[in-house]
């Protein structure tokens, strides 16, 4: 009796531990833990990951290196100019705050000049994205697109478009119509677009392509129209022949006017901007996630190499998450400038000033941190 009293109560015993392992809570580690599994959540911004592959903002050289950039010198004017702005706002009422007010009109024709030529750059890069051979291959893509049953991976399960769309409904008319009209006149489009039926490849998906070539054309008329207005301000396209009443009037008539359409263009590249980078940073954390995960239970990974991938994902999600950050800002410092004025047409009244000044500090910074030097 004894006995069995005892193998009961350590039967009993033993049970009590696994119930208690059991309700243990799980703990998820935050890189590779003992089993080599990857945490469950990644973070909306990996700060750590991504301030460790920078040098540090106490080396001298790093801030030389970045200060020889022409991007370098605009953004770290532009966060004089923001500084000096908020401060003229915050010191209102103060004799200060004119030194200030000074200060930032000043640094904003400053940076005016840094621009001048920068629309041909932009130019350039709308050439290199070659949209309308995107569009092309796109197209062809879609009409030899093949269906493909994931449950039957035999070469017999493919089919092209032209016979999806004879398998529905009434076959002959709907083949006849495909041949001879839809695929030719599809065709002939790729070829006029310049896309080659041997080369069907494209580095990027076409939502990116034709989003990155939106942004990169409303930079392209922020660049012109900022130039046109900095060299019509400081009279340099003054007509000679008339008065200097009459030059002065036209040159404030011009420079108001392009200024507002580098603004608006802005506005919109700004707009397609923050598309793009709100699907690429949506997309990446879904995809690369799931990459990381496989890759860590792959039972020929190391754990330090698998470990290295989860510290390089986060860092290249920072990069993502800052270009999102800068969208956002750029989005709404120019709802609130002359020509678009987005919250007086809403609201009745411009946007906070000390908002304004933070969020473009805020887009001076993610650039700022593009361009410091890696380690």
């Amino acid at each position: 009796m004894m006995a069995t009293e005892n193998t009961q109560e350590s039967n009993t015993n033993g049970h009590s531990k696994d119930s208690n392992q059991t309700q243990e809570p799980e703990v998820f580690v935050d890189a590779i833990s003992d089993n080599q599994k990857v945490c469950t959540t990644f973070p909306v911004c990996c700060l750590k990951e991504g301030l460790a592959v920078k040098r540090s903002a106490a080396d001298v050289d790093s801030w030389i290196a970045l200060a020889l950039t022409l991007d370098g010198r605009d953004k770290v004017t532009k966060v004089f100019q923001y500084l000096a702005r908020l401060l003229s706002w915050w010191l209102a009422g103060n004799p200060s705050a004119e030194r200030f007010k000074a200060l930032k009109e000043t640094l904003t024709t400053c940076r005016k000049a840094f621009r001048l030529g920068r629309s041909i750059i932009e130019f350039r890069k709308i050439q290199e994205l070659q949209v309308p051979r995107a569009i092309g291959v796109s197209l062809r893509q879609t009409v030899e697109r093949v269906e493909f049953n994931h449950e039957n991976k035999d070469s017999d399960s493919r089919r092209t478009l032209k016979e999806m769309i004879a398998s529905t409904g009434s076959t002959k008319g709907k083949s006849v119509l495909f041949d001879r009209v839809f695929r030719p006149l599809a065709l002939a489009i790729c070829s006029l677009l310049g896309s080659e039926e041997g080369n069907k490849s494209f580095s990027s998906p076409l939502w990116k392509t034709l989003g990155t070539a939106l942004k990169t054309a409303g930079l392209l008329g922020f660049w012109a129209g900022d130039n046109v207005s900095f060299l019509s301000s400081c009279g340099f396209l003054d007509d000679l022949r008339t008065d200097k009443v009459a030059r002065q009037n036209r040159r404030n008539e011009t420079s108001t006017a392009f200024s507002k359409f580098a603004n608006r263009s802005y506005f919109f590249g700004a707009l397609a901007g923050l598309y793009v980078n709100l699907k690429v940073y949506l997309e990446y954390r879904a995809n690369n996630l799931r990459k990381v995960r496989n890759k860590v239970d792959d039972e020929g990974e190391s754990k330090g190499q698998a470990s290295q991938a989860w510290e390089t994902t986060k860092a290249k999600e920072f990069i993502l998450f800052l270009a999102l950050v800068k969208s956002c800002a750029d989005v709404l410092v120019f709802s609130n400038n002359p020509g678009i004025d987005l919250w007086i047409k809403l609201k009745g009244k411009k946007l906070h000033e000390g908002i304004h000044c933070v969020g473009g500090l805020v887009s001076a910074s993610t650039v700022l941190y593009n361009n410091f030097p890696n380690k």
